[in-house]
């Protein structure tokens, strides 16, 4: 994830066997690292810390079963190699991808060091336009004169999707994003619903999505009220004001309760002409409810 990845890939350990994740690894596989530098300058810039890894088939073949969300389809591939074993002069480490199905990419031998041009850097053949299943199973085999069994440090499977022009107010939020770039909580990607959404908000599942819930949001912005129908920031230790929901059209409920927010409420609150709900108990707040608020036809709480 950035900054390590610059295109904020999420990379995970085939370690964790986690369920519908990882299915099988043949007998004989063992892991292996580094601490010396890698030369990672592809176009695919994976990050380095993740090619400091391997895995080695130490029995001539390296296996692997792996359950792939999302698919069937059709897609493409990258596998990521890079020597971090010292070989000796008579040692050598040659081998070929097999796919079941897929026999024409069974054919090139890799040898990483001589595809990579040396030691410590990375080789990374790619496999376009790929009819993937939903279980991928896929081998790595020695060749005969190989005398060191296959590696591989990652593996990357993407599917092809429809052109999305992003989430709904995606420039909203990466407003909000550019004023914390150092909070944990604007790590988590560029488009806060696609592919998936962040850890800290729900979204709706429309073609193009929209944000539909905020949770455990320690700051308030006005900017995150402009497009969206509900918010939910309660229980987040919010405080200072109620801020201006003037020109805040699409909201139809708020939630601020079971906050630490202060002051009177503001008479934008009684705006957005599609309120129905508003939530505001258990908060600091003093002075008097805005008479406009109480001749609306909404939830008050």
């Amino acid at each position: 994830m950035y900054p390590d990845d610059p295109f904020d890939r999420m990379w995970e350990s085939d370690s964790l066997k986690k369920a519908n994740y990882l299915v099988d690894v043949a007998e004989g596989t063992k892991r292996v690292s580094t601490d010396m530098p890698i030369d990672v300058k592809t176009h695919e810039r994976p990050p380095e810390k993740v090619m400091q890894t391997d895995v080695v088939g130490t029995n001539g073949s390296l296996t692997y079963r792996l359950n792939l969300d999302g698919f069937p389809g059709y897609g493409w591939a990258a596998t990521y190699f890079a020597e971090i074993e010292d070989l000796r002069p008579s040692e050598s480490r040659k081998f070929r991808l097999i796919l079941p199905g897929h026999s024409d990419m069974s054919i090139p031998i890799v040898n990483i060091q001589e595809n990579a041009l040396g030691k410590y850097r990375l080789y990374q053949p790619g496999y376009p336009n790929v009819s993937l299943p939903f279980v991928l199973s896929f081998r790595f085999g020695k060749t005969s004169d190989s005398s060191m069994g296959p590696l591989l440090n990652a593996l990357e499977v993407n599917k092809y999707l429809k052109e999305s022009d992003g989430s709904m107010g995606g420039e909203a939020i990466a407003s909000v994003i550019s004023l914390n770039t150092s909070a944990d909580w604007a790590q988590e990607g560029s488009d806060p619903c696609l592919p998936v959404p962040w850890s800290w908000l729900d979204c709706t599942s429309d073609e193009r999505p929209t944000i539909a819930k905020i949770r455990n949001m320690v700051l308030l912005f006005k900017t995150w009220f402009l497009f969206y129908r509900y918010r939910w920031l309660d229980g987040n230790n919010l405080t200072g004001p109620i801020p201006d929901f003037s020109g805040c059209a699409n909201l139809e409920i708020i939630h601020l309760e079971n906050n630490q927010l202060t002051g009177e409420p503001p008479s934008s609150l009684a705006s957005p002409p599609n309120l129905r709900e508003l939530h505001v108990q258990n908060n600091l707040l003093s002075g008097s409810i805005p008479s406009d608020l109480l001749d609306k036809n909404i939830v008050l709480k």
